[in-house]
């Protein structure tokens, strides 16, 4: 993906600041060749300057079973959001 450089965040604090602001995150994962995305809240933890990401998802979002047997899964944090 293409980030204009005004964009980059390449300072490691600052990009967990800004996940721990924005933590509603789009998940995306590929079914088949399908990609499935879901708006899921997570949480970020840290260990040894590697960034971990978990949350939850309903056993009805099939997008679930899509995550064990992917080589990459694509979160995606956008910074302040609204929920209507």
């Amino acid at each position: 993906m293409y980030i204009p450089k005004y964009y980059e965040m390449k300072d490691y604090e600052e990009i967990k600041r800004f996940i721990n602001a924005h933590n509603f995150a789009t998940v995306v994962s590929i079914d088949g060749e399908q990609p499935v995305a879901t708006h899921v809240p997570v949480n970020i933890y840290e260990d040894d300057k590697q960034l971990y990401v978990s949350g939850h998802l309903a056993k009805g979002n099939q997008q679930w079973r899509t995550l064990n047997n992917n080589k990459s899964i694509l979160v995606i944090f956008q910074g302040p959001h609204g929920y209507v």
